[in-house]
């Protein structure tokens, strides 16, 4: 970490944060983490979010926004027993580090269409190979039972002529267990729409399935 590194206190965010400035999350609740990612959007770029070591319970999504990056140390674990998308990686950023896991089981609510990484590409959020986008070195958990994609890549139907493309992004190191999907590709398109939505050209190197 630089030397601008800083301790992020207690279940709340402060408010001088500025571009390039690491933060280190102390306590252990979605809710500062998103609070985090959230400044680290709203105050400049180039902020990364580190996650320590130990068990952080989310009850709903993560969005790790455009330029910046959230870094997990490897002995830490975001987890929820909720249906929901766990962590929403925008074009851009970067998730690296640690372990994901959904507890979630079909009884509880989970159905296919559920993500624990999730990447969606729209007409204002595009993904090409200026983007940069990275998703590395994390274990990404479900449950035997289960149903739902450990990576989930969608594309959606452009609300404007500009293409909602998903490609150039670099997944290295990933490890899935428990997933009704390792990795699940998905497009939704209408005939007559002025643009098309497509998921190609995308990097997948050193992925363990068990």
């Amino acid at each position: 970490m630089s030397n601008l590194q800083r301790t992020l206190p207690s279940s709340r965010c402060v408010d001088d944060f500025y571009r390039g400035l690491n933060w280190i999350l102390t306590d252990k609740f979605s809710d500062d983490i998103q609070k985090c990612l959230d400044y680290g959007r709203d105050g400049g770029r180039g902020a990364t979010i580190f996650v320590p070591g130990g068990d952080h319970y989310i009850a709903s999504t993560l969005h790790v926004w455009t330029d910046l990056t959230l870094l997990l140390d490897q002995r830490a674990r975001i987890w929820t027993d909720q249906p929901i998308d766990m962590v929403r990686v925008y074009a851009g950023a970067e998730l690296t580090g640690g372990t994901i896991q959904n507890t979630t089981t079909i009884s509880g609510g989970m159905t296919d269409d559920i993500g624990v990484v999730t990447l969606v590409a729209e007409s204002e959020n595009r993904f090409f190979s200026n983007t940069a986008t990275r998703v590395n070195n994390i274990y990404i958990r479900g449950q035997s039972d289960t149903r739902g994609a450990g990576l989930d890549l969608r594309a959606l139907t452009p609300t404007t002529t500009e293409n909602a493309a998903l490609s150039y992004v670099m997944f290295d190191r990933l490890n899935f267990t428990g997933h009704g999907s390792g990795i699940r590709l998905s497009v939704e398109s209408q005939l007559g729409e002025p643009a098309k939505p497509f998921v190609n050209g995308n990097n997948f190197s050193n992925m363990v399935f068990a």
